[in-house]
């Protein structure tokens, strides 16, 4: 088994690219021969270390987190498309249209989405949550885009 975790969304930490594994000690020796995991800065360690202490905004953050993704599933499922379950702060949206299309129609309305998730990017496309008012103006270019 092999668990990871970043300090992304909950933490406020996505820009500092920091996250931890655990595993059997064998399985963490095979990743790093193969993978070579780097020392992190000094910066990254503190902000992470911090932001484990503050349990009363990680708290906070997980249930804001999860009442955004439920209101931006409804949003989908109200007008009819896929989208499984999720315990992340991304979900998977079947939008019945190649993602390509998709993001050209945002960029129609100057909103840019990110990359494909082959082998799903004929038919879904990854939507990460931000905050609730981000997610607002998202929602509504969504329907235009969507229809």
């Amino acid at each position: 088994m092999f668990i990871t975790r970043s300090f992304s969304k909950a933490h406020g930490l996505a820009g500092m690219r920091i996250g931890y594994a655990l595993a059997q000690e064998e399985t963490l020796a095979k990743i790093r021969g193969a993978w070579g995991m780097g020392d992190v800065n000094m910066l990254g360690a503190v902000a992470a270390l911090t932001a484990l202490e503050d349990k009363e905004h990680i708290a906070w953050e997980a249930e804001e987190n999860a009442a955004i993704r439920d209101e931006v599933i409804g949003f989908f499922r109200s007008r009819g498309h896929e989208v499984p379950d999720s315990n992340t702060n991304h979900i998977f949206v079947n939008i019945g249209m190649p993602a390509a299309q998709f993001r050209e129609g945002f960029l129609e309305h100057n909103v840019l989405v990110g990359r494909d998730f082959p082998p799903l990017e004929q038919s879904h496309c990854r939507i990460s949550l931000g905050s609730r008012e981000e997610m607002k103006i998202a929602m509504e270019v969504f329907a235009k885009v969507l229809g």
